[in-house]
């Protein structure tokens, strides 16, 4: 191309511009899976399980930020050090509630069997609580706060933005059906998964934001 001073200004030619879209495609797709192989390793820890989760999400809002890149591990490493400590303690909570949950469950059934009485309680119980696993993870990554603070805050986001609870549950919901029926998937879902999830959380959270600011300026 010539430019009005006469100067040859290079453009890119068909090969390059293919070349760089599949560097894109491999920094993505290869970002995507490292993140899922390190949050696999943190789960085979058990204990280690929470803080390799809070590592995950908190690599998503590095990703949302900086862009995808392929190798992750350094970021990944610093967000489970940043966060282990907060991390374990609230994965705890959570993995309590659960089992609470989950035992109330199997002894309400065992009582009464599987009624309309029983499922519908039970059910909207775990959709409130699977949203508010998956709000604790966003807003840790979002933010350092105590461990009340960032409790309030995700069930905040269940109360006030059912829309995105149900999508989020829906999307965890989806997940668990596919590692029950293909327990290979799981070396597949949890990056695209958490990054899916922060979007979703992340938009609530800043919806709630823009809320408040609208609320005390009038």
């Amino acid at each position: 191309m010539t430019t009005t001073n006469g100067s040859t200004q290079d453009r890119p030619g068909p090969l390059t511009a293919l070349r760089g879209r599949y560097v894109s495609v491999v920094e993505v797709v290869g970002g995507l899976l490292l993140a899922t192989l390190m949050w696999l390793v943190c789960l085979v820890g058990v204990v280690t399980a929470p803080a390799g989760t809070a590592a995950l999400f908190g690599l998503v809002r590095y990703w949302r930020r900086n862009g995808i890149e392929g190798w992750c591990a350094t970021e990944f490493i610093q967000e489970f050090r940043r966060s282990f400590g907060q991390a374990s303690r609230l994965g705890a909570l959570l993995a309590t509630t659960w089992a609470v949950v989950g035992l109330g469950s199997w002894g309400l059934f065992r009582r009464f069997g599987q009624s309309f009485m029983v499922l519908a309680p039970l059910t909207v119980a775990a959709a409130l609580l699977g949203g508010l696993t998956v709000f604790i993870w966003v807003v840790m990554a979002d933010y350092d706060a105590p461990d009340r603070a960032v409790l309030r805050t995700a069930a905040s986001l269940v109360a006030s933005h059912p829309g995105a609870t149900a999508v989020a549950v829906g999307a965890l919901a989806a997940a668990a059906f596919a590692v029950a029926h293909m327990p290979t998937s799981v070396l597949l879902f949890p990056g695209p998964l958490s990054l899916a999830l922060y979007v979703v959380g992340h938009g609530a959270l800043v919806r709630s934001l823009v809320a408040q600011d609208s609320g005390a300026s009038t």
